[in-house]
């Protein structure tokens, strides 16, 4: 069951941000930079005959990578990969095509926060994964990630096997868990 947001302009670019600094997952396309700086405010100095100014105009948000998406599924993130488990929060998505891929693949991020124990939600990922025909292998060597995991699966396409591999990372903050699962999986018809 996916959990969505209804955010406006600013919360889901202020969300994006939180996503960005917590999971490092969001791809930011680079602009020009052409941030307005308000001049400063002579009545804030304590100059009394100053009249104040008007307020500053807000600066120029950055964009993002257009496969990303807040609170959803981005467009071309195969559904057969993973779905959200109970209780969890959708933060944001990401599907890209892997250039030059045969057959296709796309790599994917998943980020979403629940307010459960690490071990519990990396359980329920590996549950859901396992039902997908993705098998667990031995954890990836530690890390400052509280809990996590790595998964595989072959699947055919087009009379190829393409192998899928994924990693799944989960970290304790405060009150709740903050999960990433990120990886490359097939795209096409079989997948």
């Amino acid at each position: 069951m996916a959990a969505s947001l209804l955010l406006t302009g600013c919360e889901a670019r202020e969300t994006l941000s939180d996503i960005a600094g917590e999971f490092g997952n969001a791809r930011q396309v680079d602009e020009p930079e052409s941030t307005p700086v308000a001049a400063p405010d002579p009545s804030a100095a304590g100059d009394p005959s100053a009249s104040p100014s008007t307020p500053p105009t807000p600066e120029v948000l950055p964009s993002f990578d257009a496969r990303s998406a807040v609170g959803d599924f981005a467009p071309g993130f195969p559904k057969n990969v993973v779905s959200v488990p109970d209780g969890a929060k959708l933060l944001a998505t990401s599907a890209a095509p892997v250039a030059g891929s045969k057959p296709e693949t796309v790599q994917v991020t998943l980020n979403l926060s629940a307010k459960q124990s690490p071990e519990k939600l990396l359980a329920q990922i590996t549950s859901i994964l396992a039902e997908n025909g993705f098998e667990a292998l031995d954890a990836p060597a530690k890390s400052g990630l509280t809990a996590q995991s790595a998964f595989t699966r072959k699947t055919k396409v087009k009379k190829t096997t393409v192998n899928e591999s994924l990693l799944v990372g989960v970290l304790k903050d405060g009150d709740r868990s903050l999960l990433t699962l990120s990886g490359t999986v097939a795209t096409g018809e079989g997948a």
